[in-house]
């Protein structure tokens, strides 16, 4: 997760019972994959304050991000450093993320934002 998303993952719960699981223990904290909290996935987004440059300005952060995704992903070891179930969840996620610029492209051509 820290690999993936940039931060570390969230600490095991331990349950009234004592057995170190809770209730609200996520697959993350046994190893596996959890939803991400990157804005996205939560269904709630934040107010956006539309200026002139809006539009500009989120093309342009798009374009930088994805040009550093890929800039990293290029690198000799990284890749080779992330376990298969890293490299897994991380292949998930940016196909969630594909869908989703897939669905602003849809916005655009049919300039339906509902």
């Amino acid at each position: 997760r820290e690999k993936i998303e940039g931060r570390r993952g969230r600490p095991a719960r331990i349950a009234p019972d004592g057995d170190g699981v809770s209730d609200t223990a996520t697959a993350a904290d046994f190893g596996g994959a959890a939803p991400a909290d990157d804005g996205w996935s939560s269904g709630a987004q934040a107010p956006v304050v539309l200026t002139d440059d809006s539009l500009i300005n989120a093309k342009h952060s798009l374009a930088e991000a994805l040009d550093e995704l890929v800039g990293v992903l290029r690198s000799p070891d990284a890749v080779a450093s992330i376990a298969s179930i890293d490299r897994t969840n991380l292949a998930k996620y940016l196909t969630i993320a594909k869908l989703r610029l897939e669905s602003a492209i849809a916005i655009v051509r049919t300039g339906d934002v509902d």
